[in-house]
């Protein structure tokens, strides 16, 4: 009896001098990483929506802040612009009302106007993608990997967690557009 107490002590220490510290250590990291990443995404949004442009140089800069995380990131972009559309009758008479439409641009139609197919110089003004002020723009990023605080988490509780639990959307109305 006396070694299965000795045993069951030296479990109990084994996990309160070495597992625990670690898990902790893991888990302020990832609280720094979130910090961090949040940061960067609400610099990059932000500086959007005073400008109203997005230029490859200001999209690489976010990257790469992005990138001294730990974690890699899925991010999508939405820019959506208000249309006020005229409404006539049959007879082409105009009815004192307007139609209001969301146009929406993704990450991809972004993404073709700042890394065009052609060679064009990354400060080339064909490459800035422009938005106009009263606009809504948007960025999500998504983990695309587990954190490490989730892998220990997952080995002390047996469990099996999802990738992608670190998911940060942020954004909001242009305020002024590049001329």
């Amino acid at each position: 009896m006396n070694t299965l107490s000795k045993g069951f002590a030296l479990i109990v220490a084994v996990l309160l001098l070495y597992v625990y510290p670690l898990a902790d250590s893991a888990e302020k990291r990832d609280d720094l990483t979130r910090l961090l990443t949040f940061q960067a995404l609400t610099r990059f949004v932000d500086s959007v929506r005073d400008k109203g442009v997005i230029t490859p140089n200001m999209f690489n800069d976010f990257q790469k802040e992005l990138s001294v995380s730990s974690q890699e990131f899925e991010v999508s972009m939405e820019h959506r612009h208000k249309q006020y559309i005229p409404v006539y009758n049959d007879n082409g008479h105009f009815q004192d009302r307007y139609s209001v439409v969301d146009e929406a641009f993704y990450q991809a139609q972004i993404m073709e106007v700042l890394f065009p197919d052609s060679i064009l110089a990354p400060d080339d003004s064909e490459r800035a993608y422009r938005l106009g002020a009263g606009d809504f723009f948007t960025v999500t990023l998504r983990s695309l990997g587990q954190s490490s605080s989730a892998v220990w988490r997952d080995a002390l509780n047996g469990t099996n967690s999802p990738a992608g639990e670190l998911y940060l959307p942020y954004g909001g109305m242009v305020r002024n557009e590049d001329s």
